[in-house]
């Protein structure tokens, strides 16, 4: 009987070690089972901080293309009026050089112009001259005549 006793205190020694390494197992299981809905927790909301840093980096590439668009069609832009103020530059430096040849061809005609009023005055102060010479002439002419008529005239008497 004491070996009956010794076996059934061994079983009841080794049933209870057992049932201790049982508890520890369930204690590790659930703390395995608390870690691992903590692992997925944390999984669950490093996809959807994932998710959202791709729809950020997608609407910031959305952008970037938006920008890379817009800065092309202002270098465009900007590349057209340089072309234009390049053109007016071209059009206004050949006004300003057609100006200064007008206003040059404006002077030498003024210059004309007085010489040739002045060429003309003296024109008409030498035919003044020339009428009143012609009329000094013609009263000489007269008188001379008139005076060779009275002299026929005294010669006939």
């Amino acid at each position: 009987m004491a070996t009956v006793q010794a076996q059934k205190a061994e079983a009841d020694k080794r049933r209870k070690q057992q049932e201790s390494h049982l508890l520890d197992i369930q204690s590790q299981l659930a703390e395995c089972d608390e870690h691992r809905i903590q692992a997925l927790e944390q999984l669950d909301k490093a996809r959807e901080e994932i998710e959202q840093l791709s729809r950020t980096r997608e609407d910031e590439e959305q952008q970037v293309s938006n920008l890379n668009r817009r800065i092309l069609a202002l270098e465009q832009q900007l590349h057209e009026v340089s072309d234009q103020v390049q053109e007016e530059t071209r059009s206004k430096l050949s006004q300003i050089n057609r100006a200064r040849q007008l206003e040059e061809e404006k002077g030498a005609l003024l210059e004309e112009r007085e010489e040739a009023e002045n060429a003309r005055q003296h024109m008409e102060r030498d035919i003044m001259m020339l009428r009143q010479q012609l009329t000094e002439a013609r009263k000489k002419a007269d008188e001379g005549v008139i005076q060779h008529m009275e002299e026929l005239k005294k010669k006939h008497s």
